[in-house]
């Protein structure tokens, strides 16, 4: 009898872990490779994760019960392991939504100075915000990594020689946006711009 009741106990684990090694799996896979199917498959784990936490937790209420009926000693802490395993799946889940998100809402700004000249008081301008990045030395390429609190066009402006430069560095940009812009500075201190934007 008691071997039967287990059944319900080793379903509940089984259905907490599944989701949370297969979720790991994807989340780590996609960290190396932002590959955009594997946010597919991600989405969909959760989704069924959800279900199978769910169904987890019938399972291991049928264990709690069948085993009161009949006589069966249960230790709390065998009870709080399995609701810990499963509940876990939720704070997981969000973590990597959250993780995931942040990343893909990145946006690298690449400045490469191949002039022999310093570039200075360098920002990059949004609606309501003004990032300052640092001082390019000459013949120098460096990269920013930043995220933008608002919508609308993105513009940047740097000195060269006490001589102000100015433009657009995105169009437009919105939520679900990721991308990346280059701003070069040639010999002859002529500025251009090259950037893309893609949805995540």
């Amino acid at each position: 009898m008691k071997k039967n009741i287990d059944i319900y106990y080793k379903a509940a684990i089984n259905l907490g872990r599944v989701p949370i090694i297969i979720g790991t799996i994807i989340f780590l896979l996609w960290l190396i490779t932002h590959e955009f199917l594997l946010n597919l498959a991600g989405a969909i784990t959760i989704f069924l994760g959800f279900f199978s936490v769910c169904l987890g937790l019938i399972s291991l209420s049928i264990y709690i019960y069948k085993s009161k009926v009949n006589s069966i000693k249960n230790s709390k802490a065998k009870i709080f392991k399995a609701i810990a395993i499963l509940l876990i799946n939720f704070p997981l889940a969000l973590s990597f939504i959250m993780i995931s998100s942040y990343i893909d809402s990145t946006f690298t700004i690449i400045i490469d100075n191949q002039s022999n000249r310093t570039i200075k008081n360098i920002h990059v301008s949004e609606f309501n915000h003004v990032n300052d990045l640092p001082n390019v030395l000459a013949h120098t390429k460096v990269s920013h990594h930043l995220h933008f609190q608002s919508e609308g066009e993105i513009n940047y402006s740097l000195s060269i020689d006490d001589i102000k430069h100015t433009g657009i560095l995105f169009g437009y940009i919105t939520s679900g946006v990721h991308g990346e812009a280059q701003i070069t500075i040639n010999n002859f201190i002529q500025v251009t711009v090259d950037s893309n934007t893609t949805f995540m």
